[in-house]
């Protein structure tokens, strides 16, 4: 059985401040999150000193994260694909080999006609991630999209899945997986959980319930 720890996430570019504060509060595991550009973040220096801090207190950066739009390179999403790159090349001075983030998607357009886009994008860089020993992984977030339309995330569902595997097969790409974000369209997160389990890199998780009275009756 693997271990498996609790953690949280943490912005990165305050790792090396926050990180000492709540250390104390017991969690086991880290996962450090950017949000569109790893900006003007020392990453070796910030590397560095995380990984001193998680080794001394015997807990671990779990995954490095990057949220935004990488197909696209327009706008506050122009660093995002850089920012993959970075991370994949830096991941080995945090003491970790997991990546993740959003897809991204091709805004305005239904999902399979990002896919082209995606196995391109994401090609490469799994290729540069198994060559560093990294993995990536995927948020399950829709991010308010559909499969008609959206602005951040292809892979929100598990019929979204089936097509980017096939597009992309690749071992060192998966899941990030948040069971929230299936009960929201309505999806039992167990059987999913079942046949997936396999490609889940790391758990995220929230306190959720659905009360089938109130969907009856009001809808989703």
């Amino acid at each position: 059985m693997h271990d498996i720890r609790i953690g949280t996430l943490v912005e990165g570019r305050h790792a090396v401040q926050i990180l000492p504060q709540i250390l104390p509060h017991g969690f086991e595991s880290f996962s450090l999150t950017f949000w569109q550009t790893t900006g003007d973040t020392d990453l070796a220096e910030t590397g560095r000193r995380v990984r001193d801090i998680v080794e001394e207190s015997g807990t671990r950066i779990s995954c490095l994260e990057i949220f935004g739009n990488p197909l696209t390179g327009t706008g506050d999403d122009a660093d995002t694909l850089a920012s993959w790159e970075r991370l994949i090349a830096h991941a080995h001075l945090f003491g970790c080999d997991l990546i993740g983030g959003f897809t991204g998607r091709l805004p305005g357009v239904p999902l399979d006609a990002s896919l082209p886009r995606y196995a391109e994008v994401f090609g490469e860089l799994s290729r540069r991630a198994a060559d560093q020993g990294v993995r990536l992984c995927f948020e399950n977030c829709a991010m308010d999209g559909n499969w008609q339309a959206g602005e951040w995330n292809i892979a929100h569902g598990p019929a979204a899945w089936e097509l980017m595997w096939d597009a992309l097969p690749a071992d060192n790409i998966g899941l990030e997986w948040e069971p929230c974000h299936q009960m929201v369209g309505l999806i039992d997160p167990l059987p999913q959980l079942r046949k997936w389990a396999h490609k889940v890199f790391q758990v995220h998780g929230k306190d959720a319930t659905s009360v089938p009275d109130n969907l009856s009756s009001g809808g989703a």
